[in-house]
């Protein structure tokens, strides 16, 4: 796994290691000024985004102003249609947890610990190479989880018992490369 980026700044773009696959999530932890009116989630397949005529798989748009969460996508320099049923889990002044999942056929977004929506795949996970955060929020860790689609886990001998280690708070208790059906809804996948 790789380590996780303590207190970014805003806007924040980074490469996912890896690359955004079936069983990988992210992880974003973060705080919402009581004055924000607006923070920009993207899954993208390029550094510039958008802006640059990327595609943008999944934007999430979180609109404290609006109070909902738009969820749309960027492809051939067109948005394409909006969606945003759902209400707005993400209050002002308060800090947030949002994991982004990728499955084999939806993303899935949930927000402080409990499911919020699925969004179709209208860009092919395999071309995602990006993230971008940007608006008004304080982004205090961004993590990635689930294991990388080009690296192999590790073999142990009999003798060797594999290493242990504490999960830290806030963290999943174990992290699966592809997670059973059923397992991302509800407090199982998923602890606080």
């Amino acid at each position: 796994m790789d380590a996780p980026v303590v207190n970014p700044p805003t806007p924040f773009t980074t490469l996912i290691p890896g690359g955004f696959f079936p069983g990988k999530m992210i992880r974003i932890q973060g705080f919402v000024p009581i004055h924000a009116q607006r923070f920009d989630i993207n899954l993208q397949t390029g550094a510039g985004g958008e802006i640059a005529g990327e595609d943008v798989a999944l934007h999430a748009s979180v609109r404290m102003t609006e109070g909902y969460i738009a969820r749309n996508s960027f492809q051939g320099n067109c948005w394409q249609e909006e969606l945003g049923e759902g209400g707005l889990p993400i209050m002002l002044g308060q800090r947030f947890e949002l994991l982004l999942l990728c499955e084999n056929y939806e993303y899935k977004v949930a927000v402080n610990g409990q499911h919020f929506c699925s969004f179709p795949p209208r860009v092919q996970f395999n071309r995602i190479t990006h993230l971008m955060i940007e608006g008004d929020v304080q982004l205090e860790l961004i993590a990635w989880e689930g294991s990388s689609a080009s690296a192999p886990p590790p073999q142990y001998g009999s003798a060797v018992p594999p290493p242990q280690y504490t999960p830290q708070q806030n963290f999943m208790q174990q992290a699966a490369p592809n997670p059973p059906p059923g397992a991302y809804q509800g407090q199982g996948y998923y602890r606080y």
